[in-house]
C-alpha cells in the first residue's frame, strides 16, 4: 500500500527534523547539521501526500461498501492524522515548545498504530488471510 510507504518515509523526516531541532537532546549534544525549515518543510510535504493518499484510499473503502470495522478505523485514521497535523503547525508557528515536540512524537506513534489497525482491518480472521474488500479498489491495493 502507497500509504504504508509514505507514512515510513514521514516519520523518518520527523526525526530527521527532531534531530535538526533544539531538543534533540541536552546542549552538548550535537544537531543534525542540516536547517530544521528546510527538513520542516520536506516532512510537511510528505504529511499533505499522506493525507492526500490517506483520504483516497477512504473514499475507495466507501465506493467498495466496504466493511464498518475498516470504515470507522479509516475515519479515525483521518481524524488522528489531521490532529497530528495540527500539532505540528502549531509546533512549528509557536517556535517549537517541549511540550508540543513531547505531544507531537506521542501522535507520531498513536497515528502510526492506527494505521497498522486499519491496515489488519482489510483482512478478515477466518484461518486464511481472505480480503475484507473486494473487487478492482482491493486487486489495485495489493499491486
Amino acid at each position: 500500500m502507497a500509504t504504508v510507504g509514505v507514512l515510513a518515509l514521514l516519520c523518518v523526516a520527523g526525526t530527521l527534523v527532531t534531530a535538526a531541532g533544539p531538543h534533540a537532546g541536552d546542549d552538548r549534544t550535537p544537531r543534525l547539521d542540516v536547517p530544521v525549515r528546510d527538513v520542516a518543510q520536506v516532512h510537511a510535504d510528505l504529511m499533505f501526500a499522506y493525507f492526500g493518499l490517506l483520504v483516497a484510499t477512504t473514499v475507495a473503502f466507501l465506493a467498495v461498501r466496504a466493511p464498518r470495522r475498516l470504515l470507522v478505523r479509516s475515519w479515525v485514521l483521518v481524524g488522528v492524522t489531521l490532529a497530528q497535523g495540527l500539532i505540528g503547525l502549531v509546533q512549528f508557528a509557536t517556535g517549537v515548545p517541549e511540550v508540543l515536540v513531547v505531544t507531537h512524537v506521542l501522535g507520531a506513534v498513536v497515528l502510526v498504530a492506527t494505521a497498522a489497525a486499519v491496515l489488519f482491518a482489510t483482512r478478515t480472521r477466518d484461518g486464511a488471510a481472505t480480503p475484507a474488500v473486494t473487487g478492482p479498489v482491493a486487486e489495485a491495493a495489493a499491486r
